[in-house]
């Protein structure tokens, strides 16, 4: 829009030149009228057929061509609004690449605690899978007699406390994967949702 208007306002300020060519024909025929003693013309002496004949063959073409130039000379008000709309078009301009660079930054700072998020996701669950496993040893060193009854409570708890982080990581990974999808702007694609669809008020696909 800012483009159009700089466009718009720059047109005052160019000179304008104008070319004009114009033909046409005659027809010069009609009724004698003597007036003196000479005889007239032949050629002239006629009717509208005549005037016709002579119009389709060119015998009295006219020929016209015309140049108008206009040069603008210290139009204020238009050099104002030009240089208005141009320093609007470079706003419009640094605005559009500080919104870029802004969504780039935005992308990479999503995939970054995206990847953070998966990397801890998978520690939990790593750790998770081994305080089940310890649990079991020490199960099995408590049935044969060789383990306590501590350690099968400090177990547990540490199984609860993995189990927990473990969801508690899960769902913050949940969570950076929705957040990089709406920066993205594929959220409805990535869900399966199509516009049209949820303007008719229905669903084509199942949902997740």
């Amino acid at each position: 829009m800012a483009l159009i208007n700089a466009i718009g306002t720059e047109n005052p300020l160019l000179p304008t030149l104008q070319a004009t060519v114009q033909t046409y024909d005659r027809g010069l025929a009609g009724t004698h009228q003597p007036t003196s003693g000479n005889p007239a013309n032949p050629y002239f002496i006629g009717g509208y057929g005549t005037a016709l004949g002579q119009v389709f063959r060119r015998n009295f073409p006219n020929n016209q061509a015309s140049v108008y130039l206009e040069m603008p000379l210290n139009n204020r008000q238009a050099q104002g609004d030009y240089g208005v709309d141009q320093l609007q078009l470079q706003q419009s301009a640094l605005s559009g690449r500080r919104d870029a660079n802004q969504i780039v930054v935005d992308i990479s700072n999503q995939m970054s605690a995206l990847r953070q998020a998966r990397a801890r996701y998978s520690a939990a669950m790593n750790t998770r899978t081994l305080q089940e496993q310890l649990l079991e040893s020490d199960q099995k060193r408590f049935a044969s007699g060789k383990g306590t009854l501590n350690d099968l409570v400090t177990d547990q708890r540490n199984l609860a406390n993995a189990q927990i982080s473990e969801i508690t990581a899960m769902a913050t990974y949940a969570h950076a994967r929705v957040s990089l999808e709406q920066v993205l702007g594929d959220t409805l694609e990535k869900n399966g949702i199509s516009v049209s669809d949820a303007l008719a008020g229905k669903a084509s696909t199942p949902q997740r």
